[in-house]
């Protein structure tokens, strides 16, 4: 086989870093210089000679196909390297005793570092400089004390600067080293020691005493846990004073010039902040009513004060077979404290059936029953069921289990009606009793069915259901109303599931309309508190040129999706909800240049009529329009371009642009060239304006 012969273009590029000072702050930023271009034949290799240290990189060109591809690459050597940002810091070891500190006490320091022979500079920070000392030092290694003061507050942090002598030939060793170390303030004078004393094991649906010893008079808060459940979450019992002493991070990055006089080895990082482009999943399918039949284990008591340090609290054991974890907060002005410890919940037999998540009616099904024996001596036990109406079990049977062992007896379960039922099993053992009680849901085994009858009439009618449908569910809606008739169309609008701009403007301009005729309706409460949070999500999405992004700020804009949100700020701001001025101000700024600029016909007269609706359209846009656009209109940008006029009071030039025969003709709403748009919503847009502006 051949090679297709071409000549191909390449371009390399050095990446010049530099400092740029934006928004009060420094920031790192590279541009990318040409270095050298050549041209060289397809399937052949290149050489090239770089007399520079620093980071490349090589672009080629197909001038025939218009394809390109890079790469990049460094240029190191023994004594320099170009500039780039770092913010390494730890290039200076810190070494103490870690532990606690108290006030007063001495930190006895090591400080190891690549700069073999200089001077360091060691502070003591926190919200200030407590302690500075210059040390001059040998060999890498410092040795210092360092007095922690009158106040730790939630602990300090030693700072240690090395620098060499400039006259050093030191090769790669760096000009000048940092590190940080964190020093902890021992706080145990606001700790609180809990001790908790109950029963290791014991039976369920029982009440176990609690007594609680604390070291001081506080309030105290207990929780009970399925074990289970903490470690499928990975939840240990909370260690406070780990938050208390927590090590804040550092905003801090070096600006200097000791990178630009004295040439050493650094690296530079681009970060990639990525865009916003996670979804998240939508539940399209959900479970059975009866998926949450397993109750977890999960107590708490109120919130109890101690009286001579002690309380005490009865644990409520509910159905439950396992361990849990009992966890103790006591808190009073200046102290915080916790305890923890296990419970092991176990009976002497257990009942464990292996039941479906649900069931069909009709269905027939064998279910084995585990039965367990924990205790050291065989057993006899009778074993009896009990069921709710919507199923036919019945067992009555007398069982051997031989100690610290189980069975397994096969049952037959039938499914009869829909609905939610309940299996129960009893074992009797002498005196005591054991129960397991199981909740199951049944279904119907045909998929669901409707059939929908809607319309309007002033006489008796009649509706005939078919006969596959008697036995069924019927709901019924009157309404005197047209609004009331949409009803259904409400809640689901209510529930409205998505978020771009479009679809939220959509939602809340619909809410408060509805709002206005359904104000009693139960469907409408809180309308106020969801039309306003549904705005400042919109008005969040503002770019700095004054248009709405589609999804979040800064992304993607549709510019029909963006003026039809601009359009509903502004209706609901006329209405008394909360608009903030700036973004408004911006807002209408964007549609005077939508209004003058180059997009399409439809867009640019609709950004009018807002710009008419909210008294800020210019009588030379206007003007401008009617020479320019009215020839390119169709038979809703008429009706817009008319209602602007009637805004001006010229109603002659209005007529001629809309006159009463186009008024009546719906049949005229075709959709033509236009996002976002349907004949329903155009007939709407089609009433409206003719409600408002023409009588």
């Amino acid at each position: 086989s051949s090679f297709i012969l071409s000549g191909f273009k390449y371009v390399i590029k050095k990446k010049i870093w530099f400092y740029n000072y934006i928004n009060n702050r420094y920031n790192w930023e590279y541009r990318l210089e040409e270095f050298d271009r050549f041209k060289v034949q397809s399937n052949s290799e290149f050489k090239r000679s770089i007399g520079d240290y620093g980071n490349y990189v090589v672009e080629v060109y197909d001038r025939l196909g218009g394809h390109s591809s890079s790469s990049t690459f460094k240029v190191t050597g023994w004594n320099y390297r170009d500039i780039s940002p770092t913010n390494s810091d730890k290039k200076v070891k810190i070494s103490f005793d870690n532990r606690e500190y108290k006030v007063g006490e001495v930190v006895k320091a090591t400080f190891n570092t690549p700069v073999l022979n200089g001077l360091m500079l060691i502070t003591l920070e926190g919200d200030k400089v407590y302690w500075h000392k210059v040390v001059e030092y040998k060999n890498g290694k410092a040795q210092v004390d360092i007095p922690l003061g009158n106040e730790l507050k939630r602990g300090l942090y030693i700072h240690a600067t090395a620098v060499r002598d400039t006259k050093t030939d030191a090769s790669l060793v760096p000009f000048r080293t940092t590190g940080y170390s964190y020093v902890r303030e021992d706080r145990n004078v606001h700790k609180i020691d809990l001790s908790l004393k109950h029963k290791e094991i014991t039976p369920s649906k029982k009440s176990v005493r609690l007594n609680i010893k604390a070291s001081k008079d506080s309030a105290i808060l207990v929780s009970v846990v399925d074990k289970g459940i903490l470690n499928i979450l990975g939840q240990e019992a909370p260690k406070l004073f780990g938050f208390f002493n927590q090590q804040q991070k550092r905003h801090i990055v070096h600006f200097d010039m000791y990178d630009s006089v004295i040439h050493h080895l650094i690296e530079g990082i681009t970060l990639d902040f990525g865009s916003d482009k996670s979804k998240k999943k939508r539940k399209k399918h959900l479970p059975p009513e009866n998926s949450d039949r397993v109750k977890p284990f999960m107590l708490w008591s109120k919130i109890m004060h101690t009286s001579n340090k002690e309380v005490s609290f009865d644990l409520d054991i509910p159905e439950f077979a396992g361990e849990a974890v009992i966890v103790a907060i006591a808190v009073n002005k200046d102290s915080i404290g916790v305890g923890s410890s296990s419970i092991v919940v176990k009976d002497d037999i257990m009942i464990k059936p292996s039941f479906p998540r649900f069931a069909l009616t009709g269905d027939k099904m064998e279910i084995p029953v585990r039965v367990f024996n924990t205790t050291n001596t065989s057993k006899t036990l009778n074993l009896t069921s009990n069921t709710s109406k919507n199923f036919a079990f019945k067992y009555d049977a007398t069982i051997e289990v031989p100690a610290k062992s189980s069975i397994v007896i096969k049952t037959e379960l039938e499914a009869l009606k829909e609905g939610k039922g309940y299996i129960e099993f009893n074992i009797k053992d002498g005196n005591k009793t054991f129960s397991k009680k199981i909740e199951l849901l049944t279904m119907n085994p045909f998929a669901l069915q409707f059939k929908t009858y809607q319309g309007a009439t002033s006489v008796v009618k009649e509706i005939k259901i078919p006969k596959k449908f008697i036995g069924g569910n019927l709901d019924i809606s009157l309404s005197s109303n047209l609004i009331g008739s949409l009803r259904s169309d409400l809640k689901y609008l209510v529930k409205y599931p998505y978020g771009c701009a479009e679809q939220i403007s959509s939602r809340i301009s619909a809410l408060f309309y509805y709002s206005r005729v359904l104000k009693s309706d139960t469907l409408m409460k809180d309308v106020d508190f969801f039309i306003q949070s549904g705005m400042n999500i919109v008005a969040s999405r503002q770019n700095v040129s004054g248009n709405i992004s589609y999804w979040h700020k800064g992304g993607y804009v549709n510019q029909m999706a963006s003026v039809y949100a601009i359009d509903t700020l502004l209706m609901l701001s006329r209405n008394g909800y909360e608009l903030d001025k700036g973004v408004k101000s911006m807002l209408i700024s964007n549609l005077k240049d939508i209004a003058r600029g180059r997009h399409n016909v439809h867009i640019r007269i609709y950004a009018a009529f807002i710009l008419a609706e909210n008294n800020h359209l210019e009588v030379s846009t206007a003007n401008m329009m009617y020479k320019n656009l009215l020839s390119k209109a169709d038979h809703l940008d008429r009706a817009y371009m008319a209602a602007i006029f009637v805004s001006l009071e010229e109603d002659e030039i209005a007529e001629t642009i809309y006159p009463k025969t186009m008024r009546k003709s719906i049949s005229l709403l075709w959709v033509q060239g236009r996002s976002f748009s349907s004949k329903a919503s155009n007939i709407a847009k089609f009433f409206d304006i003719n409600t408002r502006y023409f009588k």
